[in-house]
């Protein structure tokens, strides 16, 4: 596909969203906790989720027994069956099974039931709602404006695009969020403890002084997907990704986290590095810049080009605020299986990025710079190499969920300060 092309339906993708749509808690997801290596998870339903809780809501998928609320999406398969529901981990005793916005609790043994593999069956009958897979696949692409479709990266056909939005629930009404206990095991790699890096973030943090941060980005990091987006407003309202970091960083340190959001839903990098956002973020003059491009990027430009214009973005920032601290975030997947055009496919050079990326860490350190990457693309490549893509996505094509919303922010906070900001159950 060529550049242009991509860009210019990467843009009108996030304005055709736009017209189709238009607390705090106790407990966390440490080693340390959540029941340990202990098998006493009595009384279960004190990990039951039924509205948003922030220190669960950014509890790390890739440590502890308790995931919490997690994504699981229900849809016929090309059989016309509901195959069961692979999880993260294979399920050990399950706390709750409810809707995506948390108001519905679905019943065992009538809605749904445990495997012996530790999958989730289905059961005929029950209220869980799911997709056809006569809804979701079409035979033939209609171009309404990629309001409801999206072209196949086959040469034929078409998936559906159902974006979360105030006026439908899209790909969340047909999604569960589960909440269960498991085997100590690790199905993500860690992210990498960089807070070395972020040491005058880290002294302001300990010190309790007032810190400021922007966001500088594409859709993603404007917030669509997470459910308390401006353009969204729904249960269980879950902030984006940034928003879910630095709240916790908040809570935790007990400081005022002020931010501002300079990012734009369908930019690349270059675009917004061409843009008056750029100069306007250099006016900040923040302790921490949160850099996040790379979707849109992805579908069209190669490693080179997209490094070449992060390092553009990266020496005006530093150039304008020497002290600033700069966080790069490298976006979760998209769906390799839809496209912009027929044959094509969103995912092109995602994964190529992080290896460049772990060179410019060594580059920007080499030359004194605080800037270091949050690799959320490689957590998302674990993740899909268990669950489907549909878990993860507000709009079957490049939007996180809530749940995904959740990882970035996991993956951001263990980047920038490690584990301390995990919340243990005793706290």
């Amino acid at each position: 596909m060529k550049k242009g092309v991509c860009f210019i339906m990467s843009a009108f993708l996030c304005l055709a969203c736009m017209g189709a749509a238009g607390c705090s808690g106790n407990g966390g997801n440490n080693e340390n906790n959540n029941g340990g290596n202990t098998e006493d998870y009595t009384p279960l339903p004190i990990y039951d989720l039924q509205e948003f809780v922030l220190d669960k809501y950014v509890s790390p998928v890739w440590q502890g027994t308790v995931s919490y609320a997690e994504a699981a999406f229900v849809m016929e398969n090309e059989a016309g069956e509901v195959a069961p529901l692979h999880l993260l981990y294979p399920i050990k005793n399950i706390v709750s099974v409810r809707s995506a916005d948390l108001k519905t609790k679905y019943t065992e043994g009538v809605d749904f039931e445990v495997g012996e593999d530790g999958t989730l069956k289905i059961l005929s009958g029950g209220n869980i709602p799911y997709l056809r897979y006569s809804d979701y696949y079409h035979e033939t692409y209609t171009d309404d404006g990629l309001k409801t479709q999206i072209p196949a990266a086959a040469p034929t056909g078409a998936y559906i695009v159902a974006e979360t939005t105030k006026d439908s629930p899209g790909m969340s009404a047909w999604c569960l969020a589960v909440t269960y206990t498991h085997a100590q095991e690790t199905a993500v790699a860690k992210p990498a403890d960089k807070s070395a890096t972020f040491s005058r973030f880290a002294q302001k943090l300990e010190r309790g002084e007032e810190i400021k941060v922007a966001y500088f980005g594409d859709s993603i990091t404007d917030g669509w997907g997470s459910t308390a987006f401006a353009y969204v407003d729904r249960a269980p309202y879950c902030p984006m990704y940034a928003d879910l970091a630095m709240d916790q960083l908040e809570q935790k340190y007990g400081v005022t986290i002020t931010r501002k959001n300079f990012s734009v839903s369908g930019n690349t990098s270059q675009q917004s590095y061409e843009s008056p956002k750029m100069d306007e973020v250099c006016a900040e003059n923040a302790d921490l810049v949160v850099v996040a491009f790379g979707m849109n990027d992805g579908a069209g430009r190669p490693v080179k080009d997209f490094s070449t214009t992060m390092q553009q973005i990266i020496n005006k920032i530093t150039k304008s605020s020497p002290d600033t601290e700069i966080v790069v975030v490298l976006s979760m997947l998209p769906n390799e299986k839809v496209g912009f055009s027929q044959g094509s496919t969103l995912r092109i050079y995602h994964e190529d990025y992080p290896e460049e990326f772990a060179k410019l860490e060594e580059k920007w350190a080499s030359q004194g710079k605080h800037v270091a990457v949050a690799n959320v693309t490689e957590v998302h490549k674990h993740i899909l190499q268990r669950k489907k893509f549909q878990d993860t996505t507000s709009s079957n094509t490049n939007h996180p969920n809530d749940y995904m919303h959740r990882v970035y922010a996991q993956t951001l906070l263990r980047t920038l300060v490690g584990d301390n900001v995990f919340f243990s159950i005793s706290e």
